[in-house]
């Protein structure tokens, strides 16, 4: 088998084209797609130019995935089949080309490479055997995942984030799937278990180390339980705390470091109530450690520094009148100071000991953020601690506010919501206010453009989604519809809808 896989890697990237060099700012593409009164639009938008195209108007509900490159693949229905078409979005004079790989197969694209050269596609024959299929911009190549005779009903893929790597999900029948790392060269099994051992993956509850070296992920069984594991490049290795009954605890919150160190929370149900006891762990790469050491508290949710810091939220559950609730602080560890074989406890500050703080992030200059009501308000603001001082960064009594994200450049934005208007701010170094608009979701795209998602009541008084586009001066409308997905070729994601 290695000898055939090692012959489908030449044959690859003999073939590959060669990446372009010098080309010129062509802007960067959002590829969408919505409906309006059953009828599907599908079609992408240049954030230079301002050309907004449509390649399709429809009852057909199109599959899509969008390059780095501004390469889009999508399906189309071909009397019955579905055929995947590649298009250049910078040429946009050039017919798109079909790349299906079988005649009465359904096909559909999973994920391009980084550098947008390459397409992960899936391809289902008319047994309704689905396999993995590579296109390098000239050929399909099936990838054999394995020497077995099995057959899969459904394969997903995805690519880590230094584009080495591709992790493929096969699924065997409803209650059983096989994962798989592919480099290029070899297929390597993920998960240390067989086609009758009735395994699934969890859905985006699995994250790359920041060098795509190592891969964490959580497997659930069939009694409801789950373990998690980590692919450290070679093997497999189950990294679950050894005190912890597999049958009583719930993984999540993974969170690794820029040294390679991996956080999690574990949670575990109290035999007399239904309230769960949480601690967070650190895996070094040789064991797991109890960074919490508080079986008492609920403590979830860790992120790490740039500089190796971690934060974590830590809740003690107090009984109302008529149940109980969590009150949490925020814990920060140095990611140094040990007392022994663990962390040193009494190294750990708290930060905003009576703010009840959430949704903890750090920014790059070493600050660490979070959303909190400050003492004598009664909304939520955006707050920033740096060591000593808590900031209130959105400063915006009269509403709830998300927390902000930055630009390239250092402009910021933020959002409210569960407020009597959802309005998005963009303000620039010095806290001057550039843009205020009605908005529910926005996100940065390279440079200081905007995508955005703002409603457009219809006459019917039905809400109708709008997405569009800022481009530091001016707001463009891309597309009107109902629920609105959008990617970019920068990566980026939005969706506009009331769930």
């Amino acid at each position: 088998m290695e000898a055939r896989l090692f012959l489908t890697f030449l044959t690859i990237l003999l073939l590959m084209p060669a990446p372009a060099v010098g080309q010129p700012e062509t802007g960067e593409i959002i590829a969408y797609r919505t409906s309006v009164s059953r009828t599907t639009i599908f079609g992408y938008y240049n954030t230079h130019t301002k050309a907004n195209r449509r390649i399709m108007a429809g009852d057909f509900f199109p599959e899509y995935s969008l390059s780095s490159s501004g390469r889009l693949a999508y399906t189309v229905d071909a009397n019955g089949d579905l055929d995947i078409y590649v298009l250049d979005t910078h040429a946009s004079d050039v017919p798109p080309i079909n790349l299906s790989p079988h005649l009465g197969s359904d096909d559909r694209p999973l994920a391009w490479s980084l550098d947008g050269q390459i397409l992960a596609l899936e391809s289902i024959d008319a047994t309704g055997n689905a396999s993995l299929v590579i296109w390098n911009g000239k050929n399909n190549v099936t990838i054999p995942l394995t020497e077995e005779v099995i057959t899969f009903q459904r394969i997903d893929a995805d690519w880590s984030p230094n584009g080495r790597y591709l992790m493929i999900r096969a699924q065997v029948d409803a209650d059983t799937e096989l994962a798989y790392i592919w480099d290029g060269a070899t297929i390597q099994p993920l998960l240390p278990f067989g086609i009758d051992d009735s395994v699934r993956l969890q859905n985006y509850r699995r994250e790359w180390s920041p060098d795509s070296t190592q891969l964490s992920f959580i497997v659930s069984f069939p009694d409801g339980s789950n373990r998690l594991y980590v692919w450290d490049g070679s093997e497999t290795i189950d990294i679950m705390p050894p005190l912890f009954a597999r049958d009583s605890t719930v993984y999540n919150h993974l969170a690794w470091s820029q040294d390679g160190r991996l956080a999690f929370a574990v949670a575990k149900q109290a035999e007399t109530t239904q309230e769960y006891r949480g601690e967070i762990y650190i895996w070094d790469g040789y064991s797991s450690i109890n960074l919490s050491q508080q079986v008492d508290l609920h403590d979830s949710y860790p992120v790490w520094s740039m500089d190796g810091k971690i934060a974590f939220l830590s809740a003690e559950w107090v009984q109302g009148p008529d149940y109980s609730y969590l009150i949490p602080r925020i814990l920060v560890w140095d990611g140094t100071s040990y007392a022994g074989t663990l962390p040193d406890r009494n190294t750990f500050q708290v930060v905003g000991p009576d703010l009840s703080p959430t949704a903890l992030r750090w920014l790059e200059d070493g600050r660490l953020m979070f959303s909190a009501t400050p003492p004598g308000q009664d909304s939520i603001q955006g707050l920033a601690w740096d060591g000593e001082q808590v900031e209130n960064l959105t400063s915006n009594p009269d509403f709830h506010n998300s927390l902000p994200r930055w630009s390239e450049t250092g402009l910021w934005a933020f959002s409210t919501f569960f407020s009597r208007a959802a309005l998005l701010y963009v303000r620039d170094r010095n806290n001057h206010t550039l843009l205020m608009t009605r908005s529910h979701n926005f996100t940065w795209l390279r440079g200081d453009d905007l995508m955005l998602c703002r409603t457009n009541l219809q006459g019917s008084g039905r809400p109708y989604w709008n997405l569009a586009h800022w481009d530091g001066n001016r707001i463009t409308s891309i597309v009107d519809g109902g629920e609105i997905s959008a990617v970019t070729s920068s990566g980026q994601q939005i969706t506009c809808s009331s769930g």
